[in-house]
């Protein structure tokens, strides 16, 4: 099944329908201003990026990351969506909305992430699948779905539950944002379940984007929006053409932006992140880079016109690929599609031997696992006692007030399941520094 440019620009709100149309004001631009304002945005200012707990104050954290993959995005989608509607011009959009559809994407696609990174992600994952392994009554009481959203984590599929579920609207549809926006958003479009394997290697099942909590509202925008199941009957899907560009964004502003941090910070030298850099900003037959610059500035001028000139090669790749991406056939990444594959891969690698591997950056991940560690251990137990209607000590009560003041008695009648969700969601959702701090009192060392 070919999708189509009207069902996948779709407009309608998830379980809503039809969104209010505002004077001067888009659809998609509300969806902006209602993750802009809301708490887990805010919260990203205090998560990590690649660094945990940086010293230095120029280092990017998630907010700002967010908001700089949001605005390359919406440079793309702007210059897309001119291109789309020369090419499709029955489509009833401007230019501008097809850009504020991936800039509400790129807003969010870090919006799920736990404390400490990626390595807070594996740090909850694990700790699940050790606990589960020992203890299979529990285990037992979970289907394999249900298992797997929680010993695989994934900030994905947090963010997807975030959106649709947790926030303004609880089970009705979190933030009732538009479904055109919702499956841009949705990178993984499977269940956690799903191996790549049984979805013939499809990249959208690499890892999940939603819990079998959020599993009826991701069909719906799945349904809304056209996207094809990638076989009858699983659930996974293909991904929604602009899902590419929210990536290509992400490691446009990631792999480029991580080399800046990275000289900022000491761990690469001016030559080797000039190596990359200077290729990439040359492609602009106007850039010079000045010589009475610091090293520093040279650096960022470098990274400004290296982005500059992304912006202006990934959305010719996007329509070369058009007919692909609409088929749901295409393969790799609109970056390994473009002319700077080599140089995007040169920085992948460079990072990860010297910026990924320093000594700080372990220390303080092996610290960050150690403080969810921490934190799971004190509130699992005091939730699964809430599941199993246990006589609940007053030190558990107490474990479960943290969780939230009502956490008791508005789980007097759910399942086992969406208790431990809402541990996860509860931990999910702390910075790198309430993180901390919270394991240090309840550990007695900062009462």
């Amino acid at each position: 099944m070919v999708m189509s440019w009207e069902k996948l620009l779709c407009g309608d709100r998830l379980t809503k329908g039809k969104t209010t149309v505002e004077a001067g004001r888009s659809p998609f631009q509300i969806d902006i201003d209602r993750i802009s304002f809301s708490s887990p945005f805010r919260r990203l200012a205090n998560k990590t990026q690649v660094h945990p707990l940086a010293d230095d104050d120029h280092t990017h954290n998630r907010l700002t990351h967010s908001i700089e993959v949001s605005l390359v995005g919406r440079s793309l989608g702007t210059v897309i969506g001119e291109k789309i509607l020369e090419r499709h011009p029955e489509l009833n959009l401007s230019r501008d909305e097809i850009g504020y559809i991936i800039q509400a994407a790129c807003l969010a696609h870090d919006i799920g992430n736990p404390p400490y990174g990626h390595a807070g992600e594996s740090a909850i994952g694990e700790w699940f699948a050790k606990y589960f392994n020992a203890n299979q009554d529990i285990a037992q009481q979970l289907t394999e779905a249900q298992m797997t959203d929680l010993t695989l984590f994934e900030g994905n599929a947090q963010g997807f539950r975030i959106l649709t579920h947790l926030e303004m609207y609880k089970t009705g549809g979190g933030m009732r944002l538009t479904n055109a926006v919702l499956a841009t958003f949705s990178k993984y479009t499977c269940a956690s379940h799903i191996k790549r394997e049984e979805a013939n290697g499809y990249i959208g099942a690499k890892k999940f984007g939603f819990n079998q909590a959020e599993l009826p509202f991701f069909t719906e925008v799945a349904e809304k929006t056209g996207l094809p199941r990638v076989k009858e009957d699983m659930d996974a899907w293909k991904r929604h053409p602009f899902a590419y560009l929210v990536e290509a964004a992400d490691d446009i502003c990631y792999r480029i932006i991580d080399l800046e941090d990275g000289f900022q910070l000491g761990d690469l030298e001016f030559e080797e992140v000039k190596e990359i850099l200077y290729p990439m900003a040359a492609n602009n037959p106007y850039f010079k880079l000045n010589e009475d610059q610091t090293h520093l500035e040279q650096v960022g001028h470098m990274r400004a016109m290296a982005i500059g000139e992304c912006t202006k090669e990934i959305p010719q790749v996007f329509m070369k690929f058009e007919d692909d991406l609409l088929a749901g056939t295409f393969e790799g990444d609109l970056i390994g599609n473009s002319i700077f594959a080599e140089a995007f891969e040169a920085a992948g690698k460079l990072c990860k031997e010297k910026l990924f591997k320093t000594e700080s950056k372990a220390t303080r991940e092996l610290g960050g696992y150690a403080v969810i560690e921490s934190l799971l251990n004190k509130t699992v137990p005091a939730a699964i006692a809430v599941a199993q209607g246990d006589k609940i000590s007053h030190y558990n009560q107490q474990v479960c007030t943290l969780i939230a003041s009502n956490f008791i008695d508005r789980n007097k009648d759910a399942s086992l399941y969406e208790i431990l969700l809402q541990v996860t969601d509860f931990i999910s959702g702390m910075t790198d520094r309430y993180a901390f701090s919270l394991h240090k009192k309840l550990n007695g060392t900062d009462i």
